[in-house]
C-alpha cells in the first residue's frame, strides 16, 4: 500500500486524521496523478451499490488510478447527505487508500475499508487504516473469526462513543462462512475476552453453538444475566455496558417472523440505549431488522 500525499483545501500532508470539511474536495496524491473527489459524492456513489438490506456498497475508481474503495454500512438519508454537505454534518469516516506503484507493483490488498457512523459532536473525520486491518477481505487465515475479530477490536476503539457503532459491515464473499467458524471466532478473540465477559473462552464458545436451542444456563456459561440473553434460539452477548452482539447460527432456524419479533422486542430485552449488532445469513431475517441492526454474513 502507497500513498504519496492528501490535499485537503491546498494543505498537502499524511497525518493519521485529516478534516473533510462540508462539501470540501479530498485530493489523493499517487505517483501516476491525482484523484479528486468530495465526500457528498463518495457516499452518493456508493449509495448506488447498497444491496436491497442496505448491507454495504463499495465504490472502485479506474483501474490504473489511485484507487480509493468505500465499503460501508450507509443508513444516512438522502436529506441527512444533503444536511452533510451543507452544514458539516456528522459523519466519520474510516478506511484504507492505496495506488499503484507500477507494472511490478504488489495487487493492492483486497478491502479497504470505510466506515460510515453518526456522532454527535458535528464533525467529519477521514481516518487512514492499513488494509490488513481492514474489516472487508480476508485477514491472514482468512474467515470469518478475523472478520468479527477486527470488528470487536474496532468497537473498542470507539467504545467512547457508546459502544458498537451502527454499522453495518459486508463480509467478503471469499470467507466460506460455516458453524464451527463462527465458534472458532471465539477462539482468536482472547484480548478482548474479558470486555466479552467469557470467563471460561473455550467451553463457553463450545456451549454457545453446539447447544442450539437447549436452554443454557448463565452459570454454564459463566456469565450473570445481565451479560447474557438467550430469546427465540438466538444468542446475545453483551459486549460493552451498552453493546450487544447478536448471533444467529444457521441450525437455530429462526423463522422471520421470529427475527420481526425478536425486533421489536430488543428494546424490552436489552434496553433502548443499546448498540446491537445482528449476524445473519439469512437475507429474510437481516430484511426484518433495523439496516443498522444487521451483520451480513455471506
Amino acid at each position: 500500500m502507497r500513498l504519496t500525499s492528501i490535499a485537503i483545501e491546498g494543505q498537502t500532508a499524511l497525518p493519521r486524521h485529516i478534516t473533510l470539511p462540508p462539501g470540501g474536495a479530498c485530493v489523493i496524491h499517487a505517483p501516476n496523478g491525482p484523484l479528486t473527489t468530495t465526500l457528498v459524492e463518495a457516499v452518493a456513489a456508493a449509495k448506488e451499490r447498497i444491496g436491497p438490506y442496505g448491507v454495504g456498497g463499495s465504490v472502485l475508481w479506474p483501474t490504473g488510478r489511485p484507487r480509493l474503495e468505500v465499503t460501508l454500512g450507509l443508513t444516512l438519508t438522502e436529506e441527512e447527505i444533503e444536511f452533510s454537505a451543507a452544514d458539516g454534518g456528522a459523519i466519520e469516516v474510516s478506511c484504507a487508500i492505496g495506488g499503484p506503484e507500477g507494472a511490478n507493483a504488489p495487487p493492492i490488498a483486497p478491502g479497504a475499508a470505510a466506515l460510515f457512523k453518526r456522532t454527535h459532536r458535528g464533525k467529519g473525520t477521514f481516518e487512514l487504516i492499513p488494509a490488513e486491518r481492514s474489516l472487508i477481505g480476508s485477514p491472514p487465515g482468512g474467515g470469518i473469526p478475523g472478520r468479527i475479530a477486527d470488528m470487536l477490536r474496532l468497537s473498542t476503539h470507539v467504545k467512547k462513543y457508546a459502544g458498537l457503532p451502527r454499522l453495518l459491515i459486508e463480509a467478503a464473499r471469499d470467507a466460506a462462512p460455516s458453524f464451527d467458524a463462527f465458534r472458532r471466532a471465539f477462539d482468536v478473540l482472547s484480548p478482548v475476552t474479558k470486555t466479552l465477559g467469557l470467563r471460561r473462552r473455550g467451553d463457553t464458545a463450545e456451549l454457545l453453538f453446539q447447544r442450539g436451542r437447549a436452554p443454557v444456563t448463565f452459570a454454564e456459561l459463566g456469565l450473570d444475566e445481565h451479560q447474557y440473553v438467550l430469546f427465540a434460539g438466538l444468542h446475545a452477548i453483551r459486549t460493552f455496558e451498552h453493546s450487544v452482539i447478536l448471533f444467529d447460527a444457521p441450525e437455530l432456524h429462526l423463522s422471520e417472523a421470529g427475527a420481526r419479533a425478536l425486533a421489536e422486542r430488543i428494546p424490552d430485552l436489552l434496553g433502548h440505549h443499546n448498540q446491537v449488532v445482528f449476524a445473519t445469513r439469512s437475507l429474510a431475517i437481516a430484511g426484518a431488522f433495523p439496516a443498522s441492526h444487521v451483520l451480513r454474513i455471506e
